[in-house]
């Protein structure tokens, strides 16, 4: 599957410009010129901001525990639906069995 997203501003590890981000099959193929787009490409809104290949490094999962509001089958399928191409995530907190030193805040 092909995406092409640009907008006014993308960080890239040289710093934040326009840019059109080309994917393929689920991995940054090329990031070329804002005006280098297809007509098919999703174009974000000038105060949107695209991070490609962001790494959520801070998620919460309410599993074990409120797993009918949020469980890690949802919590990863919205991450992916959102764009985000992997998240690292603590355990539940919600256990008194181990040691406030240990826990994941």
């Amino acid at each position: 599957m092909t995406l092409v997203v640009r907008a006014r501003r993308v960080v890239l590890p040289d710093g934040e410009r326009a840019a059109t981000v080309h994917s393929e099959d689920g991995r940054i193929a090329a990031v070329t010129a804002f005006e280098d787009a297809p007509a098919s490409a999703v174009t974000l809104a000038d105060d949107e901001v695209l991070l490609p290949g962001l790494v959520d490094s801070h998620v919460h999962v309410n599993e074990p525990g409120r797993t009918e509001w949020e469980g890690f089958a949802s919590a990863t399928r919205a991450a992916v639906a959102g764009g985000s191409p992997r998240s690292s995530t603590c355990r539940s907190t919600r256990s008194r069995r181990r040691p406030r030193s240990r826990r994941c805040t």
